[in-house]
């Protein structure tokens, strides 16, 4: 069994012409409607991609504390969490053990490396700190508030406050 289909083209009346397509006009005006609506997106776009970067930064700073202080608990040790590049904590971060016990990250020494921030970020210690060193308790040597800014400036960043316990927490700040 075979099935036919044809299509009936409607004759044309006179003076009608066949519409395929779009004028230039039509194509003209969409495209202005659309190119206003994304400058209007484009900007709260950007924002929301900074405060995204903004929690994503804290969270990891948040997740490398934690890391340090729980292999300091595993191992039964001092764990050592320092500025990676040695001159700000912008240059990541680095886990490890002193294992010749001169206080001083030596190549060889390190448990984990974290990546530097985002270039748009800065991070500072409140009390001027470039390490920190948990003990196998889970104690830390000494508390302190490690604030995370981006460049924008009045905006709010984030505050890791890291306590004697060992326990950190983040919370919003206002960076100037």
């Amino acid at each position: 069994m075979f099935v036919y289909w044809c299509s009936k083209k409607s004759p044309l009346k006179r003076g009608q012409a066949r519409h395929q397509g779009f004028t230039l006009i039509e194509v003209l005006v969409v495209v202005a409607i659309a190119s206003i609506l994304v400058s209007m997106a484009v900007p709260s776009f950007n924002t929301a991609i900074q405060n995204s970067r903004m929690k994503s930064e804290s969270n990891g700073l948040l997740g490398a504390i934690a890391y340090t202080r729980t292999e300091a608990i595993r191992r039964g040790n001092n764990v050592h969490f320092s500025r990676r590049n040695g001159t700000n904590w912008n240059g990541g971060f680095v886990a490890w053990i002193d294992t010749n016990n001169n206080n001083t990250w030596n190549t060889g020494e390190e448990i984990r490396l974290w990546e530097p921030l985002h270039s748009s970020m800065s991070l500072s210690s409140g009390n001027g700190r470039t390490q920190f060193i948990f003990k196998a308790s889970g104690m830390v040597d000494n508390d302190d508030e490690l604030t995370l800014c981006d460049n924008r400036s009045g905006e709010s960043g984030r505050e890791l406050t890291l306590l004697i316990s060992g326990l950190a927490s983040l919370s919003e700040v206002t960076c100037s």
